[in-house]
């Protein structure tokens, strides 16, 4: 076993989006590190032909190109306005190669275990190195391990997570039932609609489903109009969650005449989708809603309404659970029972100085600009810290109080349930901090 000492450096852990905006806001700030990639090249989950993508082959921005881009860098303007996945690669390749960030990754390596070695962390890589390291930097995101809704009886068909869903060549001659309310699942259902046999769509609730443009601008835009911008985006989101069924009418369209539920919250959250013409399918008879599964009968599917349908191919679009596999869970603050470690802004340690996450969020609309958000935050810490500021002091009283308030909620679980942030109000925030640390 080689063991090398790199105790003067970081490890950055991943090198999808959330990877780079961590290695540019290092690199930034001339903080040494290295970065390691299991697969041969940048993008993280955007690669449609890496094992395990979550990606299928229709897959496209959800984000207008205007804003899903790093900071100072546009997407170029022969790109449509919702780019594909490929040439979401060559945007992130393109970012890589402007930014010196290629030359500071190690590819085809993989971490194999991360455990604390005194003041250090000692990092098992698959080429048999071991190496000791000041401090890690998490960036594998979470779209990693499916989640996996568990429901009685049993199904003789074939049973798919979105993560294994490929393209619609899967769905042929098929009666098809996709589960979930996520962008996902509309999206499958989309290609569904028009491949599959049948197609059934099974919500425990309703979702807000929206265009793309609103006003002719891009929702999230939108969102940040002077007038609407000083206002919290859940209230917006409520308020559009009223407004959404009475606009559906004046096209012709009841949601209570597809059975399709109004209320679209889940734990008080409104994530809304985009996918307006799933509307379209159900008006054609194509999808067809149904309640939640109550029991899987074979060939068959019994749902909670009563009805049964004969069922080919079930698609769970029901999300992931975060999982870092090398690392023991009590070294990130993991408490029992919750889905995700308690960190503080999703990104900090509460007690230890050392270990940071990026990308473990799911802010509402375009992720990236949260991204390097987080990155630049903690790269903002990291260089306070070295020169022993006394806001670096004040920032570990925020991060302990943070874990005092999860330690004193009886329902822990509850206490950090979701990954859902308000993206305006995270940001703001930690620009805020930012400037505390930089100054």
């Amino acid at each position: 076993m080689k063991i090398c000492d790199r105790s003067d450096k970081f490890l950055i852990v991943g090198t999808g989006a959330a990877g780079l905006a961590a290695i540019k806001a290092l690199k930034d700030r001339d903080i040494p590190f290295d970065a390691v990639e299991s697969y041969r090249d940048i993008g993280g989950l955007w690669h449609y032909d890496r094992p395990g993508s979550p990606i299928y082959k229709n897959t496209h921005t959800i984000g207008n190109k205007r804003l899903q881009t790093f900071s100072g860098f546009p997407m170029p303007d022969h790109y449509p306005d919702y780019p594909s996945h490929g040439l979401v690669v060559e945007y992130l390749r393109s970012y890589a190669r402007e930014f010196g960030l290629y030359d500071r990754i190690q590819f085809q390596t993989s971490v194999k275990t991360i455990e604390k070695d005194g003041n250090c962390w000692q990092v098992a890589l698959t080429n048999g190195e071991t190496r000791h390291y000041r401090g890690v930097i998490l960036a594998t995101g979470y779209h990693n391990k499916p989640k996996y809704p568990e429901y009685a009886g049993t199904f003789d068909g074939k049973i798919l997570h979105s993560k294994d869903y490929n393209a619609p060549e899967q769905l042929n001659d098929k009666n098809v039932l996709v589960v979930g309310a996520g962008q996902s699942a509309m999206d499958i259902l989309e290609d569904a609609a028009t491949t599959a046999k049948k197609t059934f769509h099974s919500t425990r609730r309703g979702f807000l489903n929206l265009n793309k443009y609103i006003l002719g601008f891009p929702g999230e835009m939108v969102a940040n109009f002077p007038l609407l911008k000083p206002i919290p985006t859940q209230i917006i989101f409520k308020i559009l969650a009223v407004i959404h069924p009475l606009a559906l009418i004046l096209q012709g369209i009841k949601l209570s005449q597809y059975k399709i539920p109004v209320n679209c919250a889940r734990n008080g959250i409104i994530n809304p989708v985009f996918n307006s013409v799933i509307y379209q399918y159900y008006m054609q008879g194509d999808i067809t809603h149904k309640p939640n599964i109550q029991e899987l009968k074979g060939d068959r599917v019994l749902f909670e309404d009563g009805t049964e349908e004969p069922i080919d191919l079930i698609i769970y679009a029901t999300g992931y659970q975060v999982e870092f596999p090398f690392i023991d869970k009590q070294l990130l603050n993991w408490s029992e029972g919750t889905s995700h470690p308690n960190l503080y802004l999703h990104a900090f340690h509460p007690q230890d100085d050392s270990i940071f996450a990026i990308g473990m969020i799911h802010p509402i609309g375009t992720h990236w600009h949260v991204f390097e958000a987080q990155s630049q935050l903690v790269a903002a810490y990291i260089q306070a810290a070295d020169r022993q500021s006394r806001a670096v002091r004040k920032f570990n009283q925020i991060k302990l109080k943070f874990q005092e308030g999860i330690q004193q909620c009886k329902n822990t679980a509850a206490a950090g349930h979701s990954l859902i942030v308000d993206k305006r109000h995270y940001i703001k925030r930690t620009q805020q901090l930012v400037k505390q640390l930089s100054a």
